[in-house]
């Protein structure tokens, strides 16, 4: 979180709120509530989106936590002494309700940071919290709950003495993150913990006052806007970013995976073609050279025949000349006859 920037942005707000609250302290106080209320909202978000998208046990179990305080504060602020939209309830009723609120978020902060990464967590825990949501509201409605507020007399001893629990339980969990989670605490800038203490710091002004439009409980309603401040722009934004670049980085790296594995098919498939052309090749190879024994076969056959043509016609001509050279003998024999029965005795 950049400090240097959002200084001046608080001490804008709380001028404003300071000057409101001197004027209209029921506009003052709903206006502080439900911006509360919308960053709450926010942080539930947060552990919806990371639970879709990359799933992170811790985000998810402190959007659970913030989900039931967003609920618990709505029905406080409008339950608010001037609201009128519970007619009957006394100023007691939305200071229980406050301390409902408290209760939730100093017993869910730890209990998260201590069990969020074991399994079956989430389920119970959100049951849990929503049972201690409708069931808190109900015990109010009922008159079970313990007074916190008695009109002309102030606060009561458990609704200070649960301030204090819960201060301790919160200052606690900022022990125990900085212990064991300081890696993560330094990468949000420690807005989580710093968060907390603006919580524990209104805590301790709401332990302060006699009167529900009085200054202490004005500064803790200023005191405890800053710790909804810093936990939406200190750790929700910053989660929700970190949760972004994670999701990126596993799409990418999904991204390089299929690429990998495609590369990989293409190569094999390549191998097999080769592989089939070689073997092609091959095959054509032996069929041409098949294809030139034949033809060589072949025009060894034709030369055999004209040879043997030509011996035959050889043998057939010697044969007709033996058969013409008696011939010509017998005619000079004959001749010969007939010469010497002509001549003379």
């Amino acid at each position: 979180m950049h400090w240097k920037r959002h200084l001046p942005v608080l001490a804008v707000l709380t001028a404003l709120l300071w000057y409101g609250a001197n004027h209209n302290y029921l506009l003052f106080h709903s206006i502080v509530e439900f911006a509360d209320i919308t960053i709450y909202l926010f942080a539930a978000f947060l552990g919806v989106f990371a639970s879709r998208m990359t799933p992170d046990p811790f985000l998810y179990g402190v959007s659970v936590v913030y989900f039931a305080m967003a609920l618990v504060t709505a029905v406080h602020t409008l339950a608010f002494e001037g609201m009128g939209v519970f007619p009957g309830w006394t100023a007691n009723h939305p200071t229980q309700l406050w301390m409902l609120m408290r209760f939730i978020h100093g017993i869910g902060v730890p209990l998260t940071l201590l069990f969020s990464s074991r399994p079956q967590f989430i389920r119970f825990f959100t049951a849990g919290a929503m049972l201690s949501v409708f069931g808190g509201i109900l015990l109010i409605a009922a008159g079970y709950f313990p007074d916190c507020f008695i009109p002309g007399e102030g606060l009561t001893l458990f609704k200070v003495a649960g301030e204090y629990a819960v201060a301790l339980l919160l200052v606690l969990s900022i022990l125990y993150s900085l212990a064991y989670r300081r890696r993560e605490a330094r990468r949000y800038g420690y807005s989580f913990e710093i968060s907390l203490a603006c919580f524990i710091a209104s805590g301790m002004a709401f332990t302060l006052y006699t009167d529900v439009y009085g200054f202490f409980n004005m500064l803790g309603h200023i005191l405890h806007g800053y710790g909804a401040y810093i936990l939406l722009f200190g750790f929700v934004v910053k989660s929700a970013q970190t949760l972004m670049d994670r999701h990126f980085y596993d799409l990418n790296e999904q991204i390089r995976s299929m690429n990998r594995e495609l590369e990989n098919r293409v190569a094999q498939r390549t191998r097999e073609l080769e592989d089939a052309n070689a073997l092609l090749a091959s095959d054509i190879a032996r069929r041409k050279e098949a294809e030139e024994h034949l033809r060589t076969a072949k025009e060894e056959a034709e030369e055999a025949n004209r040879a043997k043509s030509a011996f035959l016609a050889t043998m057939s001509q010697r044969e007709a000349s033996r058969s013409k050279r008696p011939s010509e003998g017998t005619k000079s024999a004959r001749r010969s006859t007939a010469f010497s029965a002509w001549r003379p005795t």
